[in-house]
């Protein structure tokens, strides 16, 4: 995965979850209803950026894959690469995603 493929799924992503959190408070008629949509959301939008960073570690398996059988150094490296950038984006969906959640249900109360 090149670098400029890289920055525009985080940008999707991040405009998704932008989306999401944003179309709460316009569908929403009490509070109730947008914390009720938040708390449902988390589990969404953790599940969709774990599932990224998942596709990614398994990109990079296949590339550490086919540099052991073509014993090219190069791409055994951009295998770890990507290996440790998807377990990275899984461990940013696992900390990250509850603390932000609450702080956004902390701002509507």
């Amino acid at each position: 995965m090149q670098k400029r493929d890289f920055k525009k799924m985080i940008t999707v992503i991040a405009a998704a979850v932008s989306a999401v959190v944003l179309s709460a408070t316009v569908y929403a008629d009490t509070k109730a209803d947008v914390l009720t949509f938040i708390e449902n959301s988390q589990t969404v939008i953790t599940a969709v950026i774990a599932i990224t960073g998942a596709g990614i570690v398994f990109l990079g398996v296949v590339h550490l894959i086919e540099s052991q059988q073509s014993q090219d150094p190069v791409a055994r490296s951009g295998g770890i690469k990507q290996l440790a950038a998807g377990l990275g984006i899984i461990i940013i969906a696992l900390i990250l995603v509850p603390p932000l959640i609450t702080m956004v249900k902390n701002q509507i109360n």
